[in-house]
């Protein structure tokens, strides 16, 4: 997979493959601090807070690999160009692109950890082409 190195290989077996052998994806992209998890409870007014439960080593790894496959995949580029548009005006566009980059690429990797799934980057490019037509498609159709 591109951009992923030692250190974030070593953070994913050491850290989430533990825990991704009893949980589902959604509960260890949370442990890995991918997805926010808010720790309000009772009547409390205000901003919820995100929850201090995360393991720092595998988000930092997760977050890393992702800044660095901007640069090196396509395919990641254009994603990550999609979310930070569709996350204009907040004030840190760019960290929350690259965190939904690191959830996605999170995604295959878990199936990679938990399968006998082999990563084939031909297959998830034809898919991403294959949905970019259809959505060109029926943007033409609607217009």
């Amino acid at each position: 997979m591109p951009a992923v190195g030692h250190l974030t290989a070593a953070a994913q077996v050491g850290e989430v493959l533990p825990l991704s052998r009893n949980e589902s994806e959604g509960k260890a992209a949370t442990y890995a601090g991918l997805t926010p998890l808010s720790r309000s409870s009772g009547k409390i007014t205000g901003r919820p807070r995100l929850a201090r439960g995360v393991n720092k080593h595998a988000l930092r790894a997760n977050y890393l690999s992702a800044l660095a496959a901007v640069q090196s995949s396509a395919l990641d580029a254009a994603y990550y160009r999609k979310q930070h548009a569709r996350h204009e005006g907040h004030p840190k566009a760019h960290v929350v692109a690259i965190l939904a980059l690191a959830r996605q690429r999170f995604k295959v990797i878990y199936k990679l950890m938990t399968s006998d799934a082999v990563y084939d980057k031909e297959i998830l490019i034809a898919s991403h082409l294959g949905r970019e037509r259809t959505v060109a498609a029926m943007q033409a159709h609607a217009a």
